[in-house]
């Protein structure tokens, strides 16, 4: 690692606020100093994300600690909900040079977001390398609008926790499972994000995205029945490439949907430990969210990030 960590992370859903403090010591392992998961009294309105009720349920859930002094002196980084963001996979010309790329990727722009001012949106892609001889690679387009993501980072202004770095909480899970298992960046792998109204699907090759996905679940669908019908049938549809492993993560996943899915993969699924590569102090093993891991992710892959 170039920068010595010693980071807060910060990861916002529609239900809860959770934080990890990291520390990089002298031999280069990371200790997980303290860590909190603050439930709000009731789910943030996404449909009327920018009102004062938002802002309040987010500055008082971290208010206290923020008080306390916690997080001064830590670089503090920020991820939010992908399903505050539009996310695509597109085709594209390999041989387009950077201005042509820019351009079709503006005009995808207009094209998908239906007369959208591209002003007031931050625009990113990910290009993603072929797999065969085709003309074409593919782009992943991130469309974020700039008032959802100062909505945020202003918050955390007024409680003098200025952000370093921002990202969407499926790539910084993504980040965790980078840095807590070697193997997720060899090979073809498969990341799993269950949340309360969606299915994240995304493949990795040698650590990188390729392929992401979502899938909304209704109130009546099963997990299980949904993961059968849309998900095992992109990995059977793969043909010759060998995906070795299933990583899963969420806020709500109990033992028995675990061995739902299990049962119905002819993959290995793995669900994400983030710590697993960590020195956990006392404090944290005593703490009343420890056992529920999973929840802190993509605060912990968030928080790894220098840059």
């Amino acid at each position: 690692m170039s920068d010595r960590i010693h980071s807060v992370g910060f990861s916002i859903s529609k239900e809860n606020l959770c934080w990890v403090i990291l520390e990089e010591k002298d031999d280069n392992k990371i200790e997980v100093k303290d860590l909190d998961r603050i439930p709000f009294n009731s789910p943030l309105d996404y449909d009327n994300l920018l009102n004062q009720t938002n802002r309040l349920k987010i500055y008082e859930s971290i208010e206290k600690t923020a008080i306390s002094e916690m997080f001064v002196s830590l670089r503090a980084n920020l991820c939010i909900d992908s399903l505050l963001c539009f996310l695509a996979k597109i085709p594209i010309d390999r041989n387009l040079n950077t201005q042509e790329r820019e351009n079709q990727i503006q005009w995808e722009f207009n094209t998908l977001m239906g007369g959208e001012n591209p002003k007031e949106y931050h625009l990113f892609y990910h290009q993603i390398e072929k797999f065969s001889n085709s003309e074409l690679n593919s782009i992943i387009l991130l469309f974020i609008k700039k008032r959802i993501l100062s909505f945020f980072t202003n918050v955390f202004d007024d409680l003098k926790i200025p952000m370093s770095v921002t990202d969407i909480d499926h790539f910084a899970l993504e980040n965790a499972c980078k840095f807590s298992y070697p193997e997720f960046s060899s090979g073809i792998t498969s990341l799993i994000f269950l949340k309360e109204s969606t299915i994240e699907f995304s493949l990795i090759l040698d650590g990188e995205i390729f392929n992401y996905r979502q899938f909304k679940i209704k109130k009546s669908d099963s997990i299980p029945e949904l993961f059968e019908k849309k998900i095992i049938p992109l990995f059977i549809g793969m043909k010759n490439k060998s995906l070795h492993k299933i990583y899963l993560s969420g806020e709500n996943i109990n033992d028995r949907l675990m061995e739902e899915l299990t049962s119905l993969s002819p993959i290995d699924i793995e669900l994400v430990n983030p710590f697993r590569d960590c020195i956990i102090n006392k404090k944290v093993m005593n703490s009343p969210v420890f056992n529920n891991l999973n929840y802190f992710a993509p605060a912990m892959g968030i928080a790894l990030r220098t840059g």
